[in-house]
């Protein structure tokens, strides 16, 4: 699996290469762990902007490999080790023009029983931000698409427990209960989805669609059975043109290279960069599936924070040690998605931090 994770990782740098000479996609090397680095496959963008670059960079590898870019010791792969958990990763490009990038992060796990899984992510090659689906749909617009959607999706479970499924055989006794288990499963999945309690959805941008994926999520143990898997939900630009925010009418409609950051009321997932003081280089990171940090870009040692959410654009991070002076960013989001305030440690009177 680890050897058919590498094809495809190579195969992907060759095809992101074609056309796209400001940024491209190539694989993370190590002369160091060489094995490793196939072993785990992670993406790399290369070029310009190089700020860009960063960003996504810092994203790509903290989220699969749990280091900072540049941020460690000997070697980028120094913290995996195929024998605790994480067994190996890979990558495919989705799409990629000059406006964005969609990438799949592939990961195998070992528990107590083998697990993968990818994720698809997407990121706007003018800012390096992390675009989320309701960056590019209005609240209606979204609304509206999640009823297509949902019409599709138990569509295609009713079609498929309606009919025996031949990869069961007839007259075996496993086999007629692994069929009764997947159809009981399909038909709860079915309910959760009407009730909303199923609301995974990932998405990518490629060929000139827009693709959302919700798959039913079968318990481990029993996950060789899910044959559908993530119910991919498939719709042009043009069709979602009324659904979609000026954003991503700009984004995916008009191509526009300079359709800036979109509108925000709170923090966004992803890297911040700026200073503090007015010259001290600092980086803030945010990932929905873990709590945000901050470093100095000197140093680049991850000093973890509490996120609050005091109102429309008004958040407070703190940090708090009972061995250290405590540390808090009193900061607001402006409309273009940018964080201005202050930070203070003690109790000592602020400084300035402004971070885009």
């Amino acid at each position: 699996m680890r050897g058919a994770f590498a094809l495809i990782a190579l195969l992907s740098v060759f095809w992101s290469c074609q056309g796209y000479s400001a940024l491209k996609v190539e694989q993370l090397k190590s002369t160091i762990d060489a094995k490793k680095a196939e072993e785990f496959a992670t993406p790399l963008i290369v070029g310009s902007p190089a700020n860009v670059a960063r960003r996504i960079n810092n994203s790509l590898q903290y989220t699969q490999l749990g280091l900072i870019d540049g941020a460690y010791k000997t070697s980028p792969f120094e913290n995996q080790d195929p024998e605790t958990g994480t067994t190996g990763l890979g990558y495919a490009v989705l799409g990629q023009t000059p406006q964005y990038l969609s990438l799949e992060l592939r990961s195998e796990y070992m528990g107590a029983h083998p697990s993968y899984n990818n994720q698809p992510v997407v990121f706007d090659l003018q800012s390096g931000d992390r675009i989320e689906l309701a960056d590019l749909l209005t609240p209606s617009g979204m609304a509206r698409f999640d009823k297509r959607m949902l019409r599709e999706r138990l569509a295609a479970i009713d079609a498929f427990v309606k009919v025996p499924n031949k990869r069961f055989s007839e007259g075996d006794q496993d086999g007629h209960e692994d069929a009764e288990t997947q159809r009981s499963l399909y038909r709860e999945c079915r309910a959760k989805m009407v009730s909303g309690q199923i609301r995974r959805n990932e998405f990518y941008l490629a060929d000139g669609k827009l693709t959302a994926l919700q798959g039913c999520d079968f318990p481990h143990v029993v996950q060789a059975l899910d044959d559908l898997m993530d119910l991919p939900h498939s719709e042009t630009f043009a069709a979602l043109d009324h659904d979609l925010t000026p954003y991503g009418h700009c984004l995916l409609i008009a191509h526009g290279t300079q359709c800036g950051l979109r509108a925000a009321s709170g923090i966004h997932e992803g890297l911040y960069v700026g200073t503090m003081a007015g010259k001290l280089p600092i980086s803030l990171m945010v990932f929905g599936d873990g709590g945000p940090f901050y470093f100095y870009d000197r140093y680049k040692e991850h000093i973890p924070l509490t996120l609050s959410r005091l109102g429309a654009g008004h958040i407070v991070l703190l940090f708090s040690h009972e061995n250290q002076s405590s540390e808090k960013f009193d900061l607001t989001v402006a409309a273009d998605g940018s964080l201005s305030g202050g930070w203070s440690r003690g109790g000592a009177e602020p400084v300035p931090v402004v971070l885009h």
